[in-house]
Parts: C-alpha cells; structure tokens; sequence
C-alpha cells in the first residue's frame, strides 16, 4: 500500500503538529553548575541543539508525506518530489542530527536506581513531575542524568507533557556512558518515520501530530 494521499484528500489543506522543545536545553543547563554543564554539552544530545535555528513547518512536513511512497525497503523512505524520488534513510538521518551513535543496545545494563530513589517505584510519570525531580534533586550529578532523560523526551521524543515518559531511558540514564552510547540514532530515527498519529478532519483540515525529529525529514528534501 503506498502511503501518499491522493483525490480529495490531497486537495484538503493539512497541517501536522510537532511538540518538540529546544527550549528544554536551556532549561536543563540553567539547573546545573559548570562542571555538569560541560556535561551536557559533551553529550550525544549537543548536536541536536545545532538545530533549533530550523523552523518547523507542519505544512511542508503534510505536504511531503502526502508524496510519501511506498519504501523501497524497511529502513528508508520515498518521497515523489516533482517526479524524482528522493529518499531518507538513517544514514541521511545521522548526517543532518550528527548522531552517529552506533552502540549496542543488548550489552546495556540497566538500572532501577533513579526509579527507586525519586519516584518510589513508580512505573509510570510525566514531564511536569521529572522537572520537579530535577528541581528538588540535591546530588547534582543526578540531575544531569535527568535532565539527559528530561532533554531527549522534549526534543528527540517530543512527547506531550500528559504521556508517560519511557522508563526505558531512566534506566539506561543512571549509566552516563551507557547513555550516550545507546543507538538513539536508530531509535529517534524509528519514531520521526514510523510514528504518526491518525488524521483527524476539523471542518476543511486535516491534522494530526508528528513525533521524533521531523526537523530532519524537512531539511533533507
């Protein structure tokens, strides 16, 4: 099935939605002091901060997906532009993020520490309360690892501030190393080209929302 919307559907307007925030760099560093700063800045995450002077365009980004063609194989897109297709693989992808960040995500330990200590064991928790983890946190080194965690779910993850956080990256997060050599590349990459939600219809739009870095789709083509 290709995916390109044609008929009625392309000539409806559309606009897709992104909830990303650079912002979040800024206010992480602001909690930190100097020596985590540097950090921070040393981190996988740094690179994408490059990226904050691009302007998200919901209208580029519904038009480019209503040319969306069927993959030539799992691990790229297709996109009929004019008649020439271009494409966007991960390689495309770690080029324009600078996340060339290839490790093994098998040999990752990982650990319920921070889990534990802060949040008592909950299985579950949103981006208000891992700020106020952040805020409240007195060991400064773990409110770099949070501010890690609380960075890549504004920005890589984009996720709403009402949709539970991946546990996953707190556990690897307690590790710094481990953290920075996850294969985020392939799994932010995962999230901006096989994530989407459902279009809705409001009167004459279709909208709908965006996940992981679509800043990257929008810059390659």
């Amino acid at each position: 099935m290709e995916y390109h919307l044609d008929g009625e559907l392309k000539r409806m307007a559309g606009k897709a939605t992104w909830n990303g925030s650079f912002e979040s760099f800024i206010v992480v560093l602001e909690l930190l002091d100097d020596h985590h700063g540097d950090m921070l800045r040393q981190s996988f995450l740094w690179s994408l901060y490059e990226m904050r002077e691009v302007q998200y365009s919901g209208q580029i980004i519904d038009a480019l997906l209503c040319r969306l063609l069927r993959p030539g194989d799992s691990d790229s897109l297709h996109f009929n532009l004019g008649g020439k297709v271009v494409s966007f693989s991960m390689y495309e992808f770690s080029l324009i993020t600078g996340l060339w960040i290839m490790g093994n995500d098998a040999a990752i330990e990982r650990s319920n520490r921070l889990c534990e200590t802060y949040f008592q064991g909950h299985g579950s928790m949103h981006l208000p309360e891992l700020m106020v983890a952040i805020r409240g946190c007195d060991q400064m080194l773990d409110r770099l690892k949070f501010g890690l965690v609380y960075i890549l779910e504004s920005v890589m993850r984009c996720h709403h501030k009402k949709i539970a956080i991946d546990i996953f990256h707190l556990e690897v997060g307690d590790d710094i190393d481990a953290f920075n050599n996850d294969p985020w590349d392939r799994r932010c990459y995962e999230d901006t080209v096989f994530t989407r939600s459902h279009s809705r219809f409001r009167d004459s739009m279709r909208e709908y929302k965006t996940y992981g870095l679509p800043l990257a789709v929008q810059v390659n083509v």
